[in-house]
């Protein structure tokens, strides 16, 4: 307990008013449920002036009441102008203060008693409360304050969302799988993207148009700029520390339906202009419509075709909203996408792109350049010309303005066609789409083979890598095999991957790691327990981890999946945290990976969440794995 000053001196016949008061405000966390906060105040009666405040959490500590009346006493506000002093007489608006501040006031002969006078204090505690709840609103306002919109609305769009939420729609379809949703007898299309498939961020989008969703697909900009003019309509499930005072209050007031503390519905409008506004009356009606259709279309009409995705599908659903019954169209997928971009440089383990701003430094070092200064260590193409061209290609990956970079790679190809590096390089920087760098890493491939002759892969297969001239045709296959995943050419891209591991079974360039999340992708168990077998000795958390679920797919709960299991939390125990949605992905991937860290355990969950999910009773097995 702290101890007042000595020079604290009394004011004669001076009255202070305490109380603790609940405010009419709500206050969200990440961690925990919404509150309304509580509020000490220390009141000047005979100057009607607040000697001290302090809003905290719900029912405060002693410690902390009088710790609020001793800062009263030593440090009054300018307000007052007046010395350290202490009152008279207090008064406390409850009695179960009263053993509280009896100590202190003996000590300085303050009169105390039990004295409730609201009307002297209940002014200023609203008074705070509204300035509180108007400063919290002025980023974004309440649900019911968009003119139409009533609490009868809002609970049954929160009764979709809950059913929607449990439905896990997330669990299906990825961020290119779109749904085509009709409100017959309308003729519009609207463009559905279901959020949550990577763990991040769950909820849907709903595109007015498929070129609306075309331009948001794509890479050429940042988020802001890709959303509509008019508004992208979306519904998140997130934490209430993203919901605004007023929901929160109005959500205890009318008890609308939360799934819990983690994942509050939030309806939002996001414009281009970096914006964020709250729905009107006819959005949440389309947004409640949505809710309720998409989770039995799911369940009843969505097929896998066995190569990854869902044979084609058109139906319509009946469903009972506010408004009434309703008939709607859904057709999956909504559309083809007439381009995707170019997806980021593909990274491997010996290989880091750093790529500079335009005509600036970025500070990191690309490593293959640093292949140039090896030397090859003897190694060369046979052909004088491709030498030459290569040794363009590392001036190339230690040049660090991006122009100048696509200058060298086209001189090198017009030393040498049969530069693989080149083709690598503009696939990577100057290619617009995944078809333009498609055509390039194909090009690459061919280069790199003409460059090597058939006699070099059979004397030298098993040790690819290892001799550096072989790393530029290593790349460009790796950039084709990749480029053909991003495409959803999944078989050709295995073909790819395997081929790979067959010329360098050490895998220095991990394509392991992808070639098994696709035989996972792709159920293919049998092919899968194949490769972990050939690479047993690996011992990160995507070989434990996914080890134990092939085990658990092929045994379910047994002996012998609870014993790999075991040796998975072992190697990481942070895996299960994400995976089983305690912690939600981050949007950005950690700077680096390290075994056995959490660092590990998010690229693991980012890559693998989808897999468990669709796996039945694998998260239950791992959940009580934890207990």
């Amino acid at each position: 307990m702290n101890k007042p000053s000595k020079n604290i001196n009394p004011q004669k016949e001076v009255t202070w008013y305490l109380a603790v008061r609940r405010l009419d405000l709500w206050i969200a966390s990440p961690d925990r449920e919404p509150y309304q906060p509580d509020s000490i105040w220390v009141y000047n009666l005979d100057l009607g002036l607040v000697q001290a405040v302090k809003v905290t959490q719900p029912s405060p500590e002693p410690a902390e009441i009088l710790d609020l009346f001793l800062q009263a006493m030593e440090e009054p506000p300018p307000s007052i102008q007046a010395p350290p002093h202490h009152p008279t007489r207090l008064y406390l608006e409850d009695a179960v203060l009263f053993p509280i501040l009896k100590p202190i006031a003996d000590a300085y002969h303050i009169e105390i008693s039990h004295h409730p006078q609201p009307d002297a204090i209940d002014e200023v505690v609203d008074e705070m409360a509204r300035h509180l709840s108007e400063k919290a609103d002025e980023a974004l306002p309440g649900l019911l304050s968009q003119e139409g919109v009533t609490p009868p609305l809002i609970r049954d769009l929160f009764k979709a969302a809950a059913q929607f939420y449990l439905a896990a729609p997330w669990n299906l379809l990825n961020n290119f799988q779109t749904l085509g949703i009709q409100v017959l007898p309308d003729p519009h299309t609207y463009v559905v993207l279901i959020l949550g498939y990577a763990g991040m961020e769950y909820g849907l989008n709903i595109f007015q148009s498929w070129e609306e969703f075309e331009v948001f697909n794509s890479q050429a900009s940042g988020v802001e700029e890709k959303l509509p003019a008019d508004g992208l309509l979306v519904m998140y499930f997130d934490d209430a520390s993203y919901l605004p005072p007023a929901d929160l209050k109005d959500i205890k007031r009318y008890r609308w339906q939360v799934i819990n503390k983690q994942n509050y519905p939030i309806p939002l409008i996001l414009n281009s202009a970096g914006l964020m506004k709250r729905p009107d009356r006819q959005d949440i009606h389309l947004l409640e419509t949505v809710l309720w259709a998409i989770p039995p279309f799911l369940a009843e009409h969505l097929k896998p075709d066995q190569q990854g995705d869902y044979h084609p599908v058109q139906a319509t659903i009946s469903i009972v909203t506010q408004e009434g019954k309703k008939e709607i169209s859904i057709t999956y997928p909504a559309g083809k996408l007439s381009h995707k971009d170019l997806p980021s440089s593909p990274l491997d383990w010996e290989s880091e792109t750093g790529l500079a701003d335009e005509g600036g430094f970025s500070g990191i070092v690309d490593r293959r350049a640093m292949e140039g200064m090896w030397g090859f260590f003897g190694d060369k193409f046979e052909g004088q010309d491709q030498n030459r061209a290569q040794e363009l290609m590392y001036k190339a990956w230690d040049e660090q303005n991006p122009a100048k970079r696509l200058i060298l790679a086209h001189q090198a190809l017009s030393i040498s066609p049969d530069c693989a590096d080149a083709y690598v390089l503009l696939a990577e920087e100057e290619a617009d789409t995944y078809e333009e760098a498609l055509g390039l890493y194909q090009e690459g491939v061919r280069a790199g083979e003409r460059a090597l002759g058939k006699t070099y892969f059979q004397e030298n297969e098993g040790h690819f890598w290892g001799l550096l001239i072989t790393r530029p045709y290593m790349r460009a296959r790796t950039g084709l095999a990749g480029t053909l995943r991003a495409l959803g050419q999944l078989d050709e891209a295995i073909v790819h991957y395997r081929e790979m591991l067959r010329l360098n079974p050490m895998d220095n360039q991990g394509n392991r790691y992808l070639l098994l999340l696709m035989l996972m992708e792709l159920n293919l168990g049998k092919e899968a327990d194949a490769l972990l077998k050939e690479h047993q000795e690996d011992w990160s958390a995507e070989w434990t981890y996914t080890r134990a679920l092939r085990l658990f797919q092929e045994h379910g709960q047994s002996k012998i999946s609870d014993q790999a299991l075991t040796e998975a939390l072992d190697q990481n125990p942070h895996v299960p945290s994400y995976l089983l949605g305690q912690k939600r992905i981050p949007h950005q991937p950690p700077p680096g990976i390290i075994l056995g860290d959490e660092s590990e355990a998010i690229n693991y969950s980012a890559a693998y969440l989808a897999v468990w999910r669709k796996t039945p009773g694998s998260l239950d097995w791992l959940k009580t794995k934890l207990n």
